[in-house]
């Protein structure tokens, strides 16, 4: 079974309020088969299947496309991040610094996992490294959310200033066994 960190579970859930309401994330949790009142822990792994129907149903229910998921996702996950880790953005101190980070700040919400195959299946999920003045991002998931990385990396670069642009140079979506983005700055400012 591969996993999902809870963190990414629980930005969901609360956009899914902070767009609509309580009674809102009842309905989905509902259809998508996920027990009244769940709360999901940030530092604990779920089944990638359970975020898939939380997700599919989401977008069903709230009628969202992924996009607007996705751009409503990212702003979600800033507020939460600058709210409960805004040493993150201490340490950051422009997008690309944000994004070098993120693999570092993703695999330390797995280290308390006690099954060495469950951390190791959320950590190998991404990498980033640099090539020059660019990242490159590999990305392997059965989640297939290379467009959120991209919407969170693009709203990273709007909270702290900065121009980027990110080319797919493979996708999981039209069938390579993995995606692979570079991401370039076109101008890192600051804030």
């Amino acid at each position: 079974m591969s996993c999902m960190i809870g963190v990414i579970i629980k930005v969901l859930t609360n956009m899914i309020e902070d767009l609509t309401d309580k009674q809102t994330l009842v309905l989905i949790y509902e259809k998508a088969g996920v027990e009244s009142g769940k709360a999901y822990s940030i530092n604990q792994p779920y089944a990638d299947e359970e975020w898939q129907r939380l997700f599919k149903t989401t977008l069903e229910v709230m009628s969202l496309t992924e996009e607007q998921a996705y751009t409503a996702y990212a702003d979600e996950f800033v507020r939460y991040a600058e709210g409960l880790f805004p040493v993150w953005f201490t340490i950051a101190k422009s997008s690309k610094d944000f994004l070098l980070l993120q693999p570092k700040i993703h695999n330390s919400f797995s280290s308390g996992l006690v099954d060495a195959a469950s951390r190791k299946k959320v950590n190998d999920k991404f990498s980033v490294m640099e090539d020059g003045d660019d990242l490159i991002v590999h990305y392997c998931s059965p989640n297939k959310h290379c467009r959120l990385y991209m919407k969170l990396a693009q709203r990273m670069a709007t909270r702290y200033g900065d121009k980027l642009e990110i080319d797919e140079e493979s996708c999981m979506e039209t069938g390579a066994d993995k995606c692979v983005m570079r991401v370039h700055w076109i101008s890192i400012g600051s804030c």
